[in-house]
């Protein structure tokens, strides 16, 4: 599964999305970074990172990151800090800090479900469509929820 695809539709990315990570990268570059920089940033390495792509051009973002890592890979984590902020920033600032601490309280998992229904997607849908505009995504994610029938 490509982090770029099923983790929030990064090569096409909502207006939003993209201003919160510019000037210092692209949503596409970000999310790799962010993904290579996993253990440094939440203390856990990834093992795998698939980039999936529909066309040649798909790779460009992809690989100007692993060039960056390779050769910047300081300043490559401070730049993906400094974007990780002003997400959290943004979607505190919308949906506010209780909320975030909260929201997934309650909510059963698919498998504590009647119908194997995945709850706890459908409140990250809401926060993401309201923190940073990615209703796209968000329908697209719902979309295999409401085709998740047994």
């Amino acid at each position: 599964i490509s982090a770029m695809d099923k983790g929030g539709k990064l090569y096409a990315p909502s207006n939003k999305l993209r201003s919160l990570c510019l000037p210092e990268m692209e949503p596409m570059t970000y999310g790799v970074s962010w993904l290579w920089n996993h253990e440094a940033l939440l203390g856990s390495p990834i093992h795998t990172c698939v980039v999936g792509a529909a066309r040649a051009a798909d790779l460009d973002q992809p690989s100007v990151a692993a060039h960056l890592q390779g050769k910047q890979p300081d300043d490559v984590l401070a730049k993906v800090k400094i974007i990780q902020g002003r997400l959290d920033k943004s979607a505190e600032e919308v949906l506010g800090k209780e909320w975030l601490e909260s929201c997934y309280e309650g909510v059963p998992k698919s498998n504590k479900s009647k119908y194997a229904v995945e709850h706890n997607q459908i409140v990250w849908a809401h926060n993401l469509i309201k923190a940073w505009g990615m209703h796209g995504f968000a329908k697209d994610r719902y979309t295999s929820l409401e085709n998740n029938r047994k």
